[in-house]
């Protein structure tokens, strides 16, 4: 099957724990929620204002970086194609989940 190169960056990847539950990546293209980006990289915060998982977007790294540098990803991003379509919210953890010594990834992407 393969990955999608038309779907990079689109988000779907699933990243499951038994210590943080489900998050699932953000669609950084165009198509769903491009004008939050700024926000996301500055502060961890989603385009609903929910606080992103430091594992699932590392804002605590890209706080850092210039505006220079920041702005430059925004632009690189709105240049993208746009995909759209909707990704399952996250969900707290369950016993079904991996154990929390191990971080489970997989392509959950329902568009």
């Amino acid at each position: 099957m393969g990955t999608n190169p038309r779907r990079a960056l689109a988000g779907g990847v699933e990243l499951r724990s038994r210590l943080y539950g489900t998050v699932v990546s953000t669609n950084l293209t165009p198509g769903n929620r491009a004008g939050w980006i700024l926000r996301g990289l500055r502060g961890g915060l989603s385009d609903s204002g929910r606080q992103m998982h430091w594992r699932a977007m590392p804002w605590d790294v890209f706080s850092h970086w210039s505006e220079e540098d920041a702005r430059a990803m925004q632009a690189y991003l709105h240049r993208l194609s746009p995909v759209t379509g909707a990704l399952p919210a996250p969900r707290p953890p369950d016993s079904a989940d991996p154990p929390a010594t191990v971080l489970s990834f997989g392509d959950r992407a329902r568009r």
